[in-house]
C-alpha cells in the first residue's frame, strides 16, 4: 500500500503537463514533510484517513473543493508538526457537537491553553482556485501547440490571484482586507471562550508579496528603497482601525504614497476571547516560520495566570511576534533586504 507522500507525489507527476498547480507546486517540500509526519504520529489518525479519503478521488488535483479541503488538512497538520518540532506538545481535541478548538496545551493545569488552526484559502475560494486551475491548463496547452508546430522555445503564461484581482495602486489594502475579511468568516462562536484560546492562521495559500517580519509592525520603512514606507500585513490583519490610513509602496518617486482608509477593524482589536494570533508563514525558499501577535495590555496577565501561555507562544515564535504598541518592533527584520528592519 502506497504512503501517503508516494500517492501525492504520483498525483502531482499525473497532472505535471496537464495543469500543474502553482499552489501545490511552490509547497511541495512542505507537503511531503507534513504527509510523513501524519503518518509518524499515533494520533494523528483522523487526519491521515480524511487525506486518504481525498486522495482516492479521480484526479483530486484537479477538483478545486478537495484540493482546498487538502490544504486545510495540511495546514492544520503542519502547526502541529512545527510545535512539536520546537519542543511544544499538544493534544488534539475530540471532535463533538460542541464547539472547540482543534489543540490544547499538554498541561496539568485545570485549563490549559488552546490552538484553534485556520487555513485561510485564496480570495473567491474553490471558484478561484478553479480559475487558476483553468490559467494553468491553457497555459499547457499553448506550450503543447508551441512544441507541435516546432518552435524551439515554447512559451506560456499562468495566473495565480491569491488575493482576487486588485485595482492598481490599492495593492496593499487589498491584501490587509482579505486576510481581516477571511479571518473574521471562519470564527465561531464560542471556539474561544473555554480557556485561553490562540487563534492560528496557516498562510500557506494567501502568504503576503513580502517576506520578512517586518510585516509585524505597523509601518515598514526601507524596501526596496530607502524612502519606501508600506503599512504592515500583519500587523493590520491583527490591529488595524477603520480610520488608519493604509500606506503602499509607490512605483516611482512623486506618487501619493496613502493608498486610503482601512475600514475594517483588525481581529484581535475586534475579538477580546481570543487570547493572541499565531501566523504560519511560508518564506520563500525558507523553512516555514511561526509568527506571534499579542495585546501588550496582556502582559501582566501571561505572566500570572496565563504563563503556560506565554511559555509556549515565545518558544514558539522567538524574536518573530509584536504587540498593538509595537514594542518589538526594533528587532524585526526583512528577508528582502539583506536583514534590515
Amino acid at each position: 500500500m502506497a504512503t501517503l507522500t508516494e500517492a501525492f507525489l504520483r498525483e502531482v507527476q499525473a497532472q505535471a503537463t496537464v495543469a500543474p498547480s502553482m499552489s501545490v507546486g511552490a509547497h511541495s517540500r512542505e507537503i511531503q514533510s507534513v504527509l510523513a509526519f501524519i503518518e509518524n504520529e499515533p494520533a494523528a489518525g483522523k487526519l491521515c484517513r480524511d487525506i486518504d479519503r481525498i486522495f482516492r478521488v479521480s484526479n483530486w488535483l484537479l477538483d478545486p473543493v478537495c484540493l482546498q479541503k487538502f490544504i486545510q488538512l495540511v495546514g492544520e497538520a503542519e502547526f502541529w508538526m512545527l510545535v512539536k518540532e520546537r519542543g511544544v506538545e499538544l493534544e488534539r481535541i475530540i471532535e463533538s457537537d460542541e464547539k472547540s478548538p482543534d489543540f490544547k496545551l499538554k498541561s496539568d493545569a485545570a485549563v490549559a491553553p488552546r490552538f484553534e488552526v485556520k487555513t485561510l484559502s485564496v480570495k473567491g475560494g474553490d471558484i478561484n482556485i478553479a480559475g487558476m486551475s483553468e490559467s494553468s491548463f491553457e497555459a499547457q496547452l499553448s506550450l503543447s501547440q508551441q512544441i507541435s508546430e516546432g518552435k524551439c522555445f515554447a512559451t506560456a503564461i499562468t495566473e495565480a490571484a491569491p488575493h482576487g484581482h486588485i485595482t492598481d495602486g490599492k495593492n496593499t489594502t487589498a491584501i490587509i482586507r482579505n486576510l481581516i475579511d477571511k479571518t473574521c468568516n471562519n470564527l465561531k462562536t464560542g471556539q474561544y471562550t473555554d480557556g485561553p484560546t490562540c487563534l492560528v492562521l496557516n498562510l500557506m495559500l494567501i502568504d503576503g508579496y513580502y517576506d520578512g517580519s517586518t510585516n509585524l509592525r505597523p509601518i515598514v520603512f526601507g524596501w526596496p528603497d530607502g524612502w519606501s514606507v508600506r503599512s504592515g500585513a500583519y500587523w493590520n490583519l491583527a490591529f488595524g482601525q477603520t480610520e488608519h490610513l493604509v500606506f503602499g509602496l509607490s512605483e516611482f518617486e512623486g506618487k501619493p504614497g496613502i493608498e486610503g482608509k482601512l475600514e475594517r477593524q483588525g481581529v484581535l482589536a475586534a475579538n477580546k476571547d481570543i487570547a493572541a494570533m499565531l501566523l504560519v508563514v511560508h518564506p520563500s525558499g525558507e523553512s516555514p516560520l511561526i509568527y506571534g501577535l499579542m495585546r501588550e495590555a496582556d502582559e501582566d496577565s501571561w505572566q500570572e495566570e496565563k504563563r503556560e501561555l506565554a511559555e509556549a507562544f515565545f518558544k514558539l515564535v522567538e524574536k518573530n511576534w509584536n504587540d498593538d504598541l509595537d514594542t518589538n518592533g526594533w528587532c524585526l527584520f526583512n528577508l528582502t533586504n539583506g536583514g534590515q528592519s
